[in-house]
């Protein structure tokens, strides 16, 4: 009978440690923990950068919480998807990290942009593709329709009608007014006027309203879609240093990217479309 005594003491004794013990809090639960996690796993670079890390992170948890507020004007955060983009970021900003490549800066682009899950259905208004919450939908318009919509993605071929968002069509085409209606024309060619809705084909970018060739390495840029394949548009600029087409950020001691990424850089940091690389 003692024992028995004694084994049920013990289970007593678990069962209430059980019943009082907790999971231990998500440090993403809300924004401020994201951006803080996220300013760290970039500002690993200080190593390489030889820079001091709080400033770093100081000025990249700024920045992560202003991007976080425009965000979520038509999206909604998402704890439960954070940990999945800061293993990215680590793996790609730490270890003593010298460069951040293209295809890394992709994966991050791939797994923060989940952080923040669209919340517009099929038909309701958008800003970007992030916005809609049907997976596969797309933020789009049509000749003669104001405004984008999120719609399912419907693959057109060239003289086809596309008159509803989510119409797309193929490559070196788009969507133009055609006899009282819309069809899929061809893009304009190299040498070409151009304009956001006459635009150039995937060789060429509209510059200053003629299609223009696709800048190779180290050819100045204003974004990545000035860019060709393989390279993105890395605006830190410094009195010496201006922006190029390139595979990766570089990190060294005074570095032009070092000081981008702490916020000394003379220009406001990576080209609009997020530094992502053309595929």
């Amino acid at each position: 009978m003692r024992i028995k005594l004694v084994v049920r003491v013990a289970l007593g004794s678990l069962a209430g440690t059980a019943a009082c013990s907790s999971a231990p809090p998500n440090p993403y639960a809300n924004v401020s923990g994201y951006c803080a996690a996220y300013a760290q796993a970039i500002c690993q670079i200080s190593a390489a950068c030889q820079f001091d890390a709080s400033a770093c992170e100081a000025y990249q948890t700024s920045q992560c919480n202003a991007q976080a507020q425009q965000a979520m004007a038509t999206r909604v955060y998402t704890p439960a998807n954070v940990k999945p983009c800061i293993d990215a970021v680590n793996a790609a900003f730490g270890n003593g990290a010298t460069s951040v490549t293209i295809t890394q800066l992709s994966s991050i682009d791939s797994f923060c942009a989940q952080v923040f899950a669209g919340t517009a259905a099929e038909g309701a208004p958008c800003t970007s593709d992030a916005d809609c919450v049907v997976s596969g939908d797309v933020c789009a318009s049509a000749p003669g329709i104001t405004g984008q919509t999120c719609a399912q993605s419907t693959q057109k071929q060239l003289n086809d009608v596309c008159a509803d968002p989510g119409d797309e069509c193929p490559a070196d085409a788009y969507c133009a007014p055609q006899g009282g209606t819309s069809k899929c024309v061809p893009a304009q060619m190299g040498g070409q006027t151009c304009s956001s809705t006459q635009p150039c084909v995937s060789a060429d970018y509209c510059d200053k309203g003629t299609c223009t060739p696709l800048a190779s390495q180290g050819a100045p840029c204003t974004t990545s879609a000035n860019c060709m394949p393989g390279l993105f548009c890395d605006t830190y600029t410094s009195a010496t240093v201006g922006t190029a087409c390139v595979t990766a950020y570089t990190f060294a001691r005074g570095s032009v990217d070092c000081e981008g990424f702490q916020g000394d850089s003379t220009n406001v940091g990576p080209s609009s479309d997020g530094g992502a690389a053309r595929d």
